[in-house]
C-alpha cells in the first residue's frame, strides 16, 4: 500500500513529501533539495490490529484482510544511511 509521506531529512532541516510503500519496514528516501540519502523506519509506528474474525460455515470469504495499520505523526524523521 502505498501512501503520501511527511518526510524530513537527516542533512538539512527541510521537509519534503513522498509517496512510500508502506508494506516494507524501513524504506530508503532522497531529499529532493540536498540530494542525500536517508532511511525511514516504519516500525514504530505499526500498530497492530487485534480483532479477528470467525466464520461457522464452510462457505467463508477466503480474502484475508491486513492486519497492519499504521499510526503516523505529522512528520516523519529520517535517519542517515549506513
Amino acid at each position: 500500500m502505498s501512501k503520501r509521506l511527511k518526510i524530513q531529512c537527516w542533512n538539512c532541516p527541510k521537509t519534503y513529501f513522498e509517496n512510500l510503500d508502506t508494506t516494507q519496514k524501513e524504506l530508503i528516501v532522497k531529499c529532493p533539495y540536498c540530494n542525500t540519502r536517508g532511511k525511514v523506519n516504519l516500525r514504530p509506528y505499526r500498530k497492530q490490529n487485534k480483532s479477528a474474525t470467525i466464520y461457522r460455515k464452510e462457505d467463508a470469504p477466503m480474502t484475508t484482510q491486513s492486519d497492519e495499520e499504521f499510526q503516523f505523526p505529522d512528520v516523519l524523521p529520517s535517519r542517515k544511511e549506513e
